[in-house]
């Protein structure tokens, strides 16, 4: 089925495989000769015709989720979300990977990676040091507000003192 206009990106979870990544990233291909439908409103091309089918255009993200030892596949996707590296408050049972998985993640060549898993404003200098590329959450965004705002702004914070500056990525 066609997906709507305002998508953006695509992330997929359970550890996808390379044959799904690479069919994915066929998709979200800017194709030849077909209409292109824009991931953004704001930036839509023109269409033949109203009743042609959306095609995906080339500046969809397409992320994947991943656990335990590096996979390959970077080649095809915008970034690798790998969780849980530390508990995840959301589900203390989740055996955390570590720091030393994060890292192993980080030095293949190519790889985009983002932390999830018990990233908090105390394990979010580790993880930046380990070299994940951005860090992603979900009980640290939940719960009591000030206390959430409190967390974001001190994430914010241990982005901002990183040592390595790393610029925006483009989509592929």
């Amino acid at each position: 089925p066609p997906l709507p206009p305002d998508i953006a990106g695509l992330h997929l979870r359970g550890d996808p495989g390379l044959a799904g990544l690479a069919a994915l990233r066929r998709a979200t291909a800017k194709p030849a000769p077909p209409p292109v439908l824009e991931a953004s409103p704001a930036r839509a091309a023109p269409r033949d015709s109203a009743d042609d089918p959306p095609v995906l255009q080339d500046s969809l993200w397409l992320g994947r989720s991943c656990h335990g030892a590096p996979q390959p596949g970077h080649d095809q996707v915008d970034y690798t979300l790998l969780a849980p590296v530390f508990p995840p408050s959301s589900d203390p049972g989740k055996t955390a990977v570590g720091l030393a998985a994060l890292r192993a993640w980080t030095a293949v060549p190519g790889a985009t990676i983002f932390a999830l898993g018990g990233v908090s404003p105390a394990t979010a200098a580790a993880c930046l040091a380990a070299g994940a590329r951005g860090l992603a959450g979900i009980g640290v965004f939940f719960g009591d507000p000030a206390q959430v705002e409190q967390d974001v702004a001190a994430l914010r914070r241990s982005i901002a003192a990183h040592d390595r500056h790393v610029e925006p990525l483009p989509p592929r």
